[in-house]
């Protein structure tokens, strides 16, 4: 078949390639607007070390407290934490913490912790309260034995805020994807 092939194929079936961009597109929509609601929000700690006045142990210090944020991260999802941020949840009214991920900003000692549930209050109150858990555990772990000083400190920059936005569906880009799909399974049926 030659390319003058395709388009008189495509130009006889143009209904059944129409119809299957509809039916997709459908599809989407429903599932878009029956999907409940996630919201998104984020508590930023800056990760620093105990303050030197010579240039070279700065530089030491803060080469350290980039390797310790990673690990910070990580810790975010460990039983510890959990359980020292849960008082504070049912204080808060919030049965569970919902998806909570952290994440250290490329080529910073910035940690950011997302929270994503499907109350924006909600997703505010679990963000900021593994925040501060995290500073605390920070605290607890980092000092060297028989020193009450901590060498790393992890300090809430800001605040986790309450989003009016949603996070998920996102109604846009699912139509734009359903209207694709139905275009290529018409294509494909014609």
């Amino acid at each position: 078949m030659e390319l003058k092939d395709y388009s008189i194929v495509l130009r006889r079936r143009w209904r059944t390639i129409g119809a299957c961009v509809v039916i997709v597109l459908a599809i989407a929509a429903a599932l878009t607007w029956s999907a409940t609601p996630l919201y998104s929000s984020t508590a930023r700690l800056f990760i620093s070390t105990s303050s030197s006045s010579n240039s070279g142990a700065a530089y030491t210090g803060e080469l350290f407290a980039s390797m310790r944020a990673a690990s910070y991260a990580d810790l975010i999802q460990s039983t510890e934490l959990r359980e020292r941020v849960a008082p504070s949840l049912a204080e808060a009214g919030v049965e569970s913490s919902g998806s909570v991920t952290a994440n250290v900003v490329p080529e910073t000692v910035i940690l950011e912790i997302t929270a994503t549930a499907t109350d924006p209050e909600q997703a505010r109150v679990v963000a900021q309260a593994y925040a501060e858990g995290l500073s605390e555990l920070v605290v607890d772990l980092e000092p060297p034995s028989g020193n009450r000083d901590a060498l790393i400190e992890a300090t809430i920059v800001d605040d986790a805020q309450a989003s009016t936005t949603p996070v998920s569906p996102q109604p846009v880009r699912n139509l734009a994807l359903g209207a694709i799909l139905g275009l290529l399974l018409g294509v494909g049926v014609a």
